[in-house]
């Protein structure tokens, strides 16, 4: 298994929770309330995530915070 394959898994845990999130291991230019993780993986990789836009955008038609 590579950091890669961490990635995806991250990816998609979070969608089957139902939510879309984007994954990366370079800390975000401008820091949001959703990074970083506070997790590494087993390769040592810090991951930060944060909603996709299209899924920010479903939370804001459904009304969730």
């Amino acid at each position: 298994m590579t950091a890669t394959c961490c990635r995806q898994f991250l990816i998609e845990r979070y969608a089957a929770m139902g939510i879309e999130i984007a994954v990366s291991d370079l800390p975000p230019v401008v820091p949001t309330s959703y990074e970083p993780l506070n997790m590494c993986c087993p390769h040592g990789v810090k991951w930060y995530a944060e909603p996709t836009s299209d899924q920010q955008a479903a939370w804001a038609r459904d009304g969730v915070a």
